[in-house]
């Protein structure tokens, strides 16, 4: 189930946007006429001829001294700047709703539910608002997937950096396989083409890059350190990830033997690959 906002914390919707949308208006037109009447700059408007005006001479109408014209600029200014961010909240909140409504959709109905009518049914909008925000459902999964890569690239960099740098590597095999068990739909969308007809956009596959290059920067610290064989770091790194990914796909897919517990594998399958990888002569 999709979790619907809390109304009282001011959950963003369609309805939100358009007022969002229009109050940007609103200031924008302000910004470009003046307020009805004159009054933001300082005018006032001479009251309608005819009937019932009072005799005698006119009066010239007030001037704003130049800090009173200041302050009232800065103020309609500021008035832009607040409609501009609330429109630009409530546009990312709409939008992530939708990348949520995404993974919900895939996880229970497989690539057949993912329609641009259904997302916009299960994230309460409408279907232009899947169009305009992202520019139909190929752009909901290219999202997606630049977003499950960023995800895991800050996983990866988020492991501290000891003094160990084989134990580093570990932890870094244990937050991947975490991160995959933890977020299936993105896992699926990023590695299994849940979708078969997708294909990713050229800046998110260098998103996804990113997190190879999270890896290798541990890499390449063990082989600086000396933990490692002085080999090329990003192809050392490659291999480690085809490694984690094959055994994390097994147990992702349920295919174990009984007899076998997958975080015991995974431990056994990084020590075998680091220890294959100490400095020394190769064995005969």
């Amino acid at each position: 189930m999709i979790e619907e906002p809390d109304a009282a914390e001011g959950a963003s919707g369609p309805a939100e946007l358009e007022d969002a949308g229009g109050a940007l208006h609103g200031v924008e037109h302000e910004a470009e006429h003046g307020v009805e009447h004159g009054t933001e700059y300082g005018a006032t408007s001479p009251p309608p001829r005819g009937r019932g005006r009072p005799r005698g001479p006119a009066r010239r109408p007030a001037k704003r001294t130049p800090v009173a014209a200041g302050a009232a600029r800065e103020a309609h200014g500021d008035s832009r700047h607040d409609a501009r961010r609330s429109r630009r909240a409530a546009v990312g909140d709409l939008k992530a709703s939708l990348l949520r409504a995404a993974g919900v959709l895939l996880t229970e109905g497989g690539p057949k539910a993912l329609t641009v009518r259904g997302l916009a049914a299960a994230a309460g909008c409408s279907t232009m608002i899947v169009y305009s925000g992202f520019g139909g459902k190929e752009g909901v999964l290219d999202a997606l997937y630049a977003e499950g890569f960023s995800h895991l690239s800050a996983a990866l960099d988020a492991v501290p950096v000891t003094d160990d740098p084989v134990a580093d590597l570990y932890q870094c095999a244990e937050v991947y396989r975490t991160f995959a068990r933890d977020h299936r739909t993105y896992y699926a969308v990023m590695f299994d083409r849940a979708v078969p007809d997708f294909e990713p956009s050229d800046p998110s596959r260098a998103v996804a890059l990113g997190a190879l290059d999270a890896l290798t920067v541990r890499v390449k610290r063990a082989i600086d350190l000396g933990a490692a064989r002085p080999v090329d770091a990003r192809m050392l790194a490659a291999c480690l990830w085809a490694a984690m990914h094959g055994m994390v796909s097994l147990e992702l897919a349920e295919v174990s033997p009984t007899d076998l517990e997958w975080s015991e594998l995974q431990l056994f399958m990084a020590d075998t690959l680091l220890h294959g990888l100490a400095p020394g002569d190769r064995p005969a």
